[in-house]
């Protein structure tokens, strides 16, 4: 996902639509962006390929220090025992308990799902 110029990841619950204004006004901005986002969008297929080497689908959701930008994830991923996801690739998948997920992941947890 983008933001005023900024790579990031985002993580919610399928049911979940996004609120790109509560995504964008959540993540800092660069300090040469100015003080406020006010858009976010998703990235196309080639700065996704571009910034990870991975094709639409495929992306873990991990951030740094296996992906380089910063990972967020709605609160409601966290109330499944168990989260699933592609493993850098679309034919392999890990399926794991998400507090295990959470742990290892670290990502920066605030409500961005409507």
């Amino acid at each position: 996902m983008w933001a005023a110029k900024r790579c990031c990841s985002k993580l919610t619950t399928y049911s979940g639509s996004l609120s790109s204004a509560r995504i964008a006004s959540s993540i800092p901005p660069p300090s040469s962006a100015g003080s406020k986002r006010k858009k976010a969008r998703f990235a196309t297929p080639g700065e996704l390929q571009e910034f990870t080497g991975l094709v639409p689908g495929s992306v873990p959701p991990f951030g740094q220090p296996i992906l380089p930008f910063p990972l967020f994830a709605d609160p409601s991923i966290f109330e499944n025992d168990r989260i699933a996801f592609n493993a850098g690739s679309l034919a392999d998948s890990i399926v794991m308990p998400v507090n295990d997920y959470r742990r290892i992941a670290r990502p920066e947890v605030f409500r961005f799902a409507e």
